[in-house]
């Protein structure tokens, strides 16, 4: 009989979580916050019992519409939940409507015993303001290496500005830690493509905006419920020098490929892995789904995540204008019904 963890004192559920696990005081996995949260010890524990147990986490990007979201349309498809819901905090000061009802859910979705993620495709602080642009125009905003330098360098206007857009997400994530809520964050996602304006810049400034990040939320903000995760993007041999492997708890990469066969699953897990170096890894966002075969056997993901709406099901939304094919409902069933694949319904918190 499994006890449920919501019942016990965190420190309690942590304890026995090392026992069960086999897990001595000694090499148990860590946060990279000295002082994260015993929730967040908790849950990163039991992601790396996920790796070494060779099972794989679902995860479901949402946006959520009025009547009807993915995570019912799983449901509905599967008669079960994904184990991990994301949705990103664009448009949270712009609108804060849409930022209740996204706190609503996580809210709703943690007390049912899921994990939650967040990622965030933050505006420039080239713009006036925080969401000034939106997606388009605001997140996909141009910049230029030098003008990047001067946003990671304290002291500089820029650098005041992106300080401005990083403490309205610490607010909201503060939301999230006074909830009880451990989060799953996953900030600067695909770094080593040009697409976002972060994107595509020196290493070394890259990693200097992260580091800039973990300190900003963590000492400065105190944020102690937020696992690390960074995710890369593009093919090729430079996810290492990316990632500030001592402010990371959990890799990844994202992929939007033509078909569940394309051998760059293989061979951009094996870039992750190398650049996670022993941490575990994931495939963060993922339009069409490798085969069962790829996921389970050959790639070492901790969980995979389909992005929203067309990639998930394009029979019931219609097929994705862009980032490749999405999923037949069928190919979903079939994921979900394997027993190495953990649903929200498996969790144990």
């Amino acid at each position: 009989m499994r006890v449920s963890r919501r019942s016990m004192p965190k420190a309690v559920a942590v304890a026995g979580f090392a026992l069960c696990s086999g897990l001595s005081a000694k090499d148990e996995p860590e946060p990279v916050n000295p002082t994260a949260s015993p929730a967040a010890v908790e849950v990163l524990r039991y992601i790396y019992e996920v790796r070494d147990q060779g099972k794989v986490l679902s995860a479901q990007h949402v946006y959520l519409q009025d009547d009807y979201d993915e995570t019912r349309h799983i449901h509905k498809l599967t008669g079960k939940h994904p184990a991990i819901a994301e949705f990103d905090l664009l448009g949270f000061r712009e609108s804060p409507e849409k930022k209740s009802k996204y706190i609503d859910f996580a809210t709703k979705w943690s007390a049912a015993g899921g994990l939650v993620a967040v990622s965030w495709h933050e505006t420039s602080p080239e713009l006036q303001v925080l969401d000034e642009g939106g997606y388009a125009t605001g997140t996909k905003k141009k910049m230029a290496q030098a003008v990047f330098d001067k946003v990671v360098t304290p002291g500089t206007e820029l650098h005041g500005k992106w300080i401005e857009h990083v403490d309205h997400a610490a607010k909201w994530l503060g939301e999230l830690q006074d909830a009880g809520i451990v989060v799953l964050w996953r900030p600067y996602h695909e770094m080593t493509g040009g697409w976002f304006w972060w994107g595509a810049k020196e290493p070394e400034s890259f990693r200097r905006l992260w580091a800039n990040t973990y300190e900003r939320l963590t000492v400065h903000h105190k944020l102690n419920n937020l696992l690390w995760v960074w995710s890369a993007a593009k093919a090729g041999d430079n996810y290492t020098r990316y990632l500030s492997i001592d402010y990371v708890d959990i890799g990844g990469v994202d992929m939007y490929l033509g078909t569940r066969t394309d051998p760059q699953f293989v061979a951009r897990a094996a870039m992750a892995r190398k650049a996670a170096r022993g941490k575990p890894y994931a495939l963060t966002e993922v339009g069409c789904m490798p085969t069962l075969d790829i996921l389970l056997n050959k790639t070492g993901f901790v969980w995979f995540e389909i992005w929203g709406k067309g990639w998930l099901d394009n029979e019931h939304w219609g097929k994705p204008k862009s980032n490749g094919p999405g999923n037949a409902p069928a190919w979903v069933k079939e994921i979900y019904a394997h027993p190495k694949v953990i649903s929200r319904e498996d969790l144990p918190f």
